[in-house]
Formats: structure tokens, sequence, C-alpha cells
């Protein structure tokens, strides 16, 4: 396997959970975007957006 050059533009990093949960909080609150979130029973963290459907032309 190769390894990802970093700053590529396919580069992906893998973050921790509680960073990536600190990460996916503050983008909510900084857009004032209307979602839920949270973790599920199971522990896995969910994130729920509320929008508006583009109308078909």
């Amino acid at each position: 396997m190769k390894k990802q050059i970093s700053r590529t533009w396919n580069h992906k990093e893998i973050y921790l959970r509680s960073k990536l949960e600190k990460l996916v909080e503050d983008f909510i609150e900084y857009n004032s975007i209307h979602a839920t979130y949270g973790k599920d029973s199971e522990g896995i963290f969910q994130v729920n957006f509320l929008v508006h459907e583009e109308e078909a032309e």
C-alpha cells in the first residue's frame, strides 16, 4: 500500500473522536446551521441537518 502524501488534493486526515466532534460542533455553531448532533445509544456520533430541498427545473 502506498503512503498518502500530506497536502495533496486527495489527502485525508483521521482525527481523534473528540477532536472531530469539536470540529463539527464549532462548524455548526459558527455557520448558524439548524442541526441536531450527539451520540446514539451505541456511542456513534451522529449529525442531522435540516435542509431546504432544491427545486427541480
